[in-house]
């Protein structure tokens, strides 16, 4: 009833502009009626002598759910012709040297990790990001330790920072006015990468010395509860799929660059492992821990591997080695095949996919900020960002709204989504 009554509209447009309904009535399915409409709409809107008059009549006329989806086909149809998906719309000064940064999940905080033990908050008001908390809680014996990752979990109630020079992992917890240090997690040896789960129940730790650490809330503080240990790994960028079904981790040892991929147990832990963990815990407790298992080892071809990112589905891998390639995953029976080739001397340093993989970023010191958007079952290149300096990491929120990238000068470049009011009067000078 819903396409129904949006065919109603759009036909009754499509017959007052000078565009012709008969190819789309000759169409065999309610959706394809849909889409050539909406292809005859912004057609008429770009062909118009003014095109922001255009749009703002139809706004005027039309039902607010079937406007957004003209809006959102007119913004990639521009996007793509122009190259342009986002502007730089503001440069903080963070830090000496910005090492790590992440966006909360509703994009109302953003955390940098600096060179000099300072976690700095910086928190959304009206159209900018203010400086907003200072963290500090990681110290090296021989001077200031880098903060080396950043996490915000999904309900921002925890900011979870590592460092390699002190070899820990601090939570920070929101206590309803500011972040106030809430827990020390300590490693044996570097820490290389950090992931919590969704639920913020689990957090796993990847160390340098091959092992993977696994630290379960008991609803007071996160107990150690499993330790891996493999000779040939050397774990990093840990990431955890939305349902916490699946996380990955990269290899980058030269000898054996490889992906792994990990998957929720539902046999659960071992008599060993139980007995081991069985005086720290209750067994309630460990009836509640999620145990995962090694599912699937992607070993890459070129000698070199970087980094690699899953998407929150657990569909989609891009894995960054001297090539850049997006990979199909199957994460019932764990197999895999190339989806697409993005790039065949990529170099990236740092890989980050939206929520719903409609977007594709990657970068790194000696490459531009490349993004990816996924059109007619491919991946289109539509903008290259050229931040102050060169960047290593970098941050795409989970709504692909603001891309946040640390220059290499110490000062953070945070790019957000593009108006369509900007795209149209751009299209309009240079037509």
């Amino acid at each position: 009833m819903k396409n129904i009554r949006k065919i109603f509209f759009l036909f009754i447009i499509i017959c007052c502009s000078k565009n012709n309904y008969a190819d789309a009535m000759d169409s065999n399915s309610v959706p394809s009626l849909l889409a050539l409409s909406y292809d005859r709409i912004v057609s008429d809107i770009l062909k118009s002598s003014d095109p922001v008059a255009r749009l703002g009549e139809l706004q005027s006329r039309l039902p607010g759910d079937l406007i957004q989806e003209i809006e959102a086909k007119l913004f990639d149809v521009l996007s793509l012709f122009l190259k342009q998906y986002y502007e730089l719309s503001q440069t903080i000064q963070a830090d000496r040297y910005v090492e790590s940064v992440c966006i909360s999940s509703d994009n109302e905080l953003i955390v940098t990790g600096g060179g000099d033990s300072c976690v700095k908050i910086w928190r959304l008001n009206g159209e900018s990001y203010q400086y907003f908390q200072t963290l500090r809680g990681h110290f090296f014996k021989k001077g200031r330790a880098k903060i080396d990752s950043v996490l915000i979990s999904s309900d921002k109630n925890l900011i979870i920072t590592s460092s390699m020079d002190d070899d820990s992992v601090n939570i920070w917890k929101f206590n309803g006015t500011e972040y106030t240090y809430f827990q020390r997690l300590a490693c044996n040896s570097f820490v290389l990468s950090v992931a919590i789960s969704q639920d913020q129940k689990l957090i796993v730790i990847g160390c340098d010395d091959r092992t993977i650490n696994f630290w379960h809330f008991d609803g007071n503080v996160y107990n150690q509860v499993r330790e891996f240990y493999g000779h040939q790994l050397y774990p990093k960028n840990l990431k955890f799929s939305a349902d916490q079904e699946v996380f990955i981790f990269c290899s980058t040892l030269i000898y054996t660059p490889s992906i792994y991929v990990w998957k929720m147990d539902r046999i659960g832990l071992t008599d060993l492992e139980l007995r081991d963990i069985a005086h720290r815990i209750e067994l309630s407790e460990m009836l509640e821990i999620p145990h995962y298992a090694l599912a699937a080892t992607i070993t890459s071809e070129d000698r070199f591997l970087h980094t690699a990112a899953l998407s929150e589905d657990k569909n989609i891998i891009v894995v960054a080695s001297e090539e850049l390639n997006v990979l199909q995953f199957n994460s019932t029976n764990c197999s895999y095949s190339l989806l697409q080739k993005l790039s065949s001397n990529s170099w990236a340093e740092f890989v980050k996919i939206s929520y719903d993989k409609s977007l594709v970023m990657a970068g790194g010191l000696n490459t531009r900020t490349k993004i990816w958007k996924f059109v007619h079952g491919q991946y289109i290149k539509i903008q290259e960002l050229d931040p102050e300096s060169g960047v290593s990491s970098g941050e795409l929120s989970v709504d692909g709204a603001v891309i946040a990238l640390p220059c290499c000068n110490g000062r953070l470049n945070i790019w957000k989504k593009i108006s369509l009011k900007k795209l149209l009067e751009t299209y309009v000078l240079n037509r």
